[in-house]
């Protein structure tokens, strides 16, 4: 699917697995009418999307009816909720985790981290503050849950109570820096991409 919409990638649709995301504007232009008493953001979004599927039909392919979904104010998007300019967590789903008491072995220690791993993007130095439960899931190392770790697991509790939300780049002439931060090992890499505001502060973005 790539190879058929790889024309479009970036300025009109975002590709995510097997998903189609056509892009609409970030803003409903105070509610300008055109043809037909028709939105002018709503006619741009459609635009956009006409494009991929015109793309997607010359190639003899076909897009789900079940799971298509058009024109939303918001989307839910794996553990994410999607609007046209933003993203955040969802809610329930961060319930769970604060609601979680502490691990009595590996396989509690494990889908607490795993349900965390969802909203990392939320939490600077993620890697780096929860070392400790990690360090729990090395080979040969006996699972003993102390006073370190619950304190760890309480902290991002604290910290995904909070629910940044996640931007949208700004591609604007006079947009701040865009910054890539990462996180490696010899077995594992990670990276953030974030973005300062005008108040000087960084935010996730998309």
């Amino acid at each position: 699917m790539i190879q058929i919409l790889e024309d479009l990638i970036s300025n009109v649709c975002r590709m995510f697995l097997k998903n189609i995301a056509v892009k609409e504007p970030q803003t409903d232009y105070n509610d300008k009418k055109v043809l037909m008493r028709v939105c002018w953001y709503i006619l741009k979004t459609i635009q956009n999307l006409d494009k991929v599927l015109i793309n997607v039909k010359c190639a003899d392919r076909s897009v789900s009816d079940e799971k298509s979904q058009y024109i939303m104010k918001q989307l839910k998007i794996v553990e994410f909720v999607c609007r046209s300019n933003e993203r955040s967590s969802v809610i329930n789903k961060v319930l769970k985790i604060v609601q979680w008491r502490l691990c009595q072995n590996l396989k509690e220690a494990c889908a607490f981290i795993d349900l965390c791993v969802y909203y990392q993007l939320w939490i600077n130095w993620f890697t780096i503050i929860s070392s400790s439960i990690y360090n729990l899931f090395k080979k040969n190392i006996a699972f003993l849950w102390m006073l370190k770790q619950q304190q760890i697991m309480n902290k991002l509790k604290i910290l995904l109570l909070t629910e940044l939300i996640i931007q949208q780049l700004d591609y604007d002439s006079d947009a701040e820096d865009i910054i890539l931060t990462v996180n490696l090992s010899k077995k594992e890499w990670g990276f953030c991409l974030m973005q300062k505001v005008k108040n000087g502060w960084c935010h996730h973005v998309c």
